[in-house]
């Protein structure tokens, strides 16, 4: 009875002897033709040949060769490691050869930027340059990981116009924060006049959002043209905040 090993690289396989025709009991046997023994079976084995030796009471002896055969090797890519932009996501979509109905697990980690620990292929959007890890099981037991490492490229990108002009026109109508994905919120966005009487004042909004912005209007009335001072208070998506602060020309 031969058992390959369950896996590759393994060392479980076994080699069993369940009968022997002719030859005088009790009869004794031996993997390396020297080290006999009584016990018919040989267990904790590689993948290989192996010569199996047997000998009676008489000392006649008997070889032959057994094979215990390689099973195919799990084989995981993750591509080349990535570079994103901090708050753009990535796509980790790993190849196996096998069917993924063969497998029986696959989980990754860390879970840090990911949407889902036991999918695949997974989006993935760490704040910070992760190495990430995908150990594979399958139907068999056999164990398979791999990493890819994403690095994130932290360009804090942040606009805020000079100037804006109210005037109904449809063109540069409001005066707000323009940022890249990186931006997670506008935790606060102050404008005031020279003498510093607050003229707007908008919190806990997302960038990008023109109808969050100021109007040009303080109590509903236009006021007049002429420069402002701002102070935006910005959080990133990585929990990084800054505070940027500027004048703008409100022109009609």
């Amino acid at each position: 009875n031969i058992q390959p090993p369950s896996c590759f690289g393994a060392a479980n396989g076994r080699v069993e002897v369940v009968g022997i025709n002719g030859g005088m009991e009790p009869m004794l046997y031996s993997l390396d033709g020297e080290n006999f023994s009584p016990r018919s079976f040989f267990a904790n084995l590689e993948a290989g040949n192996y010569r199996l030796w047997v000998q009676d009471a008489n000392g006649c002896e008997l070889d032959t060769i057994v094979l215990l055969e390689h099973p195919t090797a799990l084989v995981l890519s993750m591509g080349n490691n990535d570079e994103i932009q901090l708050g753009d996501s990535k796509l980790l979509n790993p190849q196996i050869n096998q069917d993924l109905s063969a497998l029986d697990t696959f989980y990754w980690a860390p879970a840090d930027g990911l949407d889902c620990l036991t999918c695949w292929p997974v989006s993935v959007q760490p704040s910070a340059t992760t190495t990430y890890q995908l150990t594979v099981v399958d139907s068999f037991g056999c164990v398979v990981e791999e990493r890819s490492t994403v690095n994130v490229r932290k360009e804090r990108r942040v606009f805020i116009p000079s100037a804006f002009s109210p005037n109904g026109d449809g063109i540069n109508e409001r005066f707000t924060v323009y940022a890249g994905p990186e931006v997670a919120e506008i935790k606060s966005f102050r404008v005031f006049d020279r003498w510093g009487e607050l003229v707007f004042e908008r919190v806990g909004f997302l960038p990008n959002q023109e109808l969050e912005g100021w109007d040009g209007r303080l109590g509903g009335q236009l006021i007049k043209n002429k420069v402002y001072i701002y102070y935006a208070e910005i959080r990133f998506v990585d929990g990084w905040e800054e505070l940027h602060q500027g004048d703008v020309t409100l022109v009609r």
